[in-house]
């Protein structure tokens, strides 16, 4: 599992790959931090998602590999 953050004046991006459990620290931090759906964080953990993208008013949600 990794994470990896880059930031801009008008971006940030958060990486993370190698999630596959919904208690995995990860998708812990992105539940505290961030009001992300929860069918968005069951997406992160499921191997062989289809790449996709849900848009949300203040964000974007990616899922691709």
């Amino acid at each position: 599992m990794a994470m990896e953050e880059i930031r801009s004046k008008h971006l940030r991006w958060i990486n993370i790959t190698g999630v596959n459990d919904l208690n995995a620290p990860e998708i812990k931090y992105l539940k505290k931090n961030f009001s992300f759906h929860p069918l968005n964080l069951t997406d992160c953990t499921i191997k062989g998602q289809r790449p996709k993208i849900d848009e949300h008013q203040d964000h974007l949600f990616l899922v691709f590999l």
